[in-house]
């Protein structure tokens, strides 16, 4: 129940802001994200959430959830630092794209990535 209502507050600050909102963009990739790949539905619909552990666990986190043939590997950094990480990603290896940039990652299961203060990868398959 939680997660219909923030993905409806989302939805309300973006219409009541209209496309000027500075998260206008950001937000309905992510809601067109979760509508059409099967790892993002809700509950036994979705995939389950497993951690991806990595060197930095107190500021980076990685998950990646799976269902069907769809994939989602979200790579968080919550810190206000640049963060070079090594995600312990055996389990994950493949080609994905990240849903904002379009670039192309290759995960070969001991993989080193540096993120920017507060950035992101959403990688998807």
């Amino acid at each position: 129940m939680y997660s219909y209502i923030r993905v409806y507050l989302l939805i309300c600050v973006v219409i009541l802001n209209g496309p000027d909102h500075p998260n206008a963009v950001l937000y309905t990739q992510l809601f067109a994200l979760k509508h059409k790949n099967h790892a993002l539905w809700n509950g036994a619909f979705g995939g389950t959430m497993v951690r991806i552990y990595n060197d930095k666990i107190d500021k980076i986190i990685s998950f990646s959830r799976e269902k069907d043939n769809d994939k989602v590997i979200p790579i968080l950094n919550f810190s206000n630092d640049e963060v070079t990480v090594n995600l312990d990603s055996k389990y994950e290896k493949g080609t994905y794209k990240d849903l904002f940039s379009g670039q192309e990652y290759s995960l070969k299961g001991d993989d080193i990535l540096t993120l920017q203060p507060w950035g992101y990868l959403v990688l998807v398959k």
